[in-house]
């Protein structure tokens, strides 16, 4: 007897996938904070704001991952066209359940 519902091959290699994709958004993150700290090297000659605007965009790095990371991650793709809203159930296939109170079970996630 066939299960019910949508059934993603990906979801077999989670472990994987999530692994990668932490390191890819690690580097995109540490690009983006060089990219910007070299622009406004030319604008600012005072270290001290380098230092405090890195410091900022690395606290902001860090809060863009928690979300990304945890249980609010489909309000992000809330407007996306249509084939993509997929990509809120393969994230939520590999997330922990119990993050702020998410008793979801992984049946119920689908």
């Amino acid at each position: 007897m066939k299960r019910k519902g949508l059934h993603f091959p990906i979801i077999k290699y989670k472990r994987v996938f999530l692994f990668f994709f932490s390191f890819f958004l690690f580097f995109f993150f540490c690009f983006v904070s060089c990219f910007v700290l070299k622009v406004l090297s030319l604008f600012f000659s005072s270290l001290f704001f380098l230092f405090l605007f890195s410091f900022f965009l690395s606290i902001f790095c860090c809060f863009c991952f928690h979300l990304l990371l945890h249980c609010h991650l489909p309000f992000f793709f809330l407007f996306l066209p249509g084939k993509y809203k997929i990509i809120p159930f393969l994230f939520l296939s590999v997330l922990p359940t119990r993050f702020h109170g998410n008793t979801m079970t992984e049946r119920e996630e689908f």
